[in-house]
């Protein structure tokens, strides 16, 4: 008896069928080190702070009392949000429209290509001399960062659609990773001030460490293309240039289909933009000391965070058995009501407004840890349910909801500066 099932329902039966041959866990790999590119370039540029201070201080007052940071010192985090969200909003809303007219491997080593040129170029201006052209240099990383996110949509949007092609169990895989990303990122900080090196130094060690991963990544999707396994995928996928392009009609029916986990990413992104780490960075310890000084934003705000988030990512991977999709939607919108203003109450500098209602470390570290593991956790979630809530169009409700982070950013990023400034 002949079947009668299309395209879209045999790739979903192939998926959930797909014999377990990934040999050395290969594809896991590259999909593991795809997740953990995904936000690499932004993590490295925002967690060098100790880098940046010294590029962007006031160099006519030689202290580090937060309440004499430059007007770059203060709006660098918040300002990246801005270089970070427009640029990504176009590129990747290009992406979703037009790119499957392009291989999906052009795609993906393409955007690689230029994100290692971006790396070296960035490399290139630590040991320049950039005092006496603080706000050309500014404007400049603000640029070579907008490059970056943008070229960073394209990657996200293909490796979301690659990904789409390949069983569920890789979907974990990338969002842990993703997690990773962060903690390398982080951790290789907290190492460079340890160390003792220059904030150049440090910031040598961020780029040059970046350059050598999205090498590596290009070096393993190469190798990637001749394992049967991987093979096997792509060659029972429809090939994306034979595609049609993504209608409006099927953007409504599959955004109805997946409305929760749209409220979820929205309301996590509404809760990201003025908080983390647009305050969070500019957050100092009660205690003033040369250690929390060197040592506070790196360990506490950066490291720690991402560790907690990695930990709510892996509870969300593992624990199978969730609330319904519509309670997790209310319990992310009631999370980003709650945590912007504890993060706007705690110890930020400079202030000129409102008053400190969180002043002690412990406070500040109980709010940071709840809102990173909440986060890593509905992150997740949003993503994981996709295959329950929309398994004939998975890869349609991936990019929608990139899509949708890269639109909310790109709106709200001035929230980051306007919060910085109500201080």
């Amino acid at each position: 008896m002949e079947t009668s099932l299309g395209h879209a329902e045999l790739n979903i039966v192939f998926k959930k069928n797909a014999m377990e041959t990934d040999k050395f866990y290969l594809s896991h790999t590259v999909f593991m080190v795809f997740g953990i590119m995904h936000l690499l370039p932004v993590s490295f540029f925002v967690t060098a702070t100790d880098y940046w201070m010294y590029k962007f201080r006031n160099i006519t007052v030689e202290t580090n009392d937060p309440n004499h940071r430059s007007v770059l010192q203060s709006n660098f985090a918040s300002g990246t949000n801005v270089a970070i969200s427009i640029p990504t909003v176009i590129c990747m809303t290009l992406a979703v429209i037009f790119a499957y007219k392009i291989r999906v491997k052009i795609r993906i080593l393409v955007s690689l290509y230029i994100l290692a040129i971006c790396f070296v170029v960035s490399t290139a201006f630590i040991k320049m001399d950039t005092d006496h052209w603080q706000t050309g240099f500014f404007a400049l990383t603000m640029a070579i960062l907008a490059v970056m996110n943008g070229v960073l949509a394209l990657f996200q949007v293909s490796s979301l659609a690659l990904l789409a092609k390949f069983p569920p169990i890789y979907m974990k895989t990338f969002l842990i990773g993703q997690g990773i990303g962060g903690i390398f990122c982080s951790a290789l900080q907290v190492l460079a001030l340890f160390i003792g090196t220059s904030s150049e130094s440090s910031a040598l060690v961020y780029f040059v460490s970046g350059t050598l991963l999205t090498t590596l990544t290009l070096m393993l999707y190469h190798i990637i293309h001749q394992q049967t396994y991987y093979r096997s995928i792509i060659d029972n996928a429809l090939e994306d240039t034979k595609k049609d392009l993504i209608t409006f009609k099927e953007v409504v029916f599959t955004s109805q289909k997946i409305w929760s986990s749209l409220v979820i990413v929205i309301a996590g992104a509404l809760a990201y933009v003025p908080t983390h780490p647009s305050i969070a960075a500019l957050v100092v310890s009660e205690f003033k000391t040369n250690f929390t000084e060197r040592y506070y934003v790196a360990v506490v705000t950066f490291l720690f965070s991402d560790i907690c988030c990695i930990i709510g990512r892996v509870l969300a991977a593992s624990i199978n058995k969730r609330p319904r999709p519509s309670v997790l939607a209310l319990l992310s919108v009631i999370r980003m009501i709650v945590f912007v203003p504890l993060f706007i109450f705690c110890n930020a500098y400079p202030r000129k407004h409102l008053p400190v209602l969180f002043p002690h470390d412990w406070q500040y570290i109980i709010i940071l840890a709840s809102f990173m593991i909440s986060s890593g956790y509905f992150f997740n979630v949003a993503f994981l349910n996709v295959i329950r809530l929309a398994p004939e169009c998975e890869e349609n409700s991936y990019l929608i909801m990139q899509t949708v982070i890269g639109i909310v950013g790109a709106v709200f990023s001035p929230l980051g500066v306007l919060c910085v400034n109500l201080l």
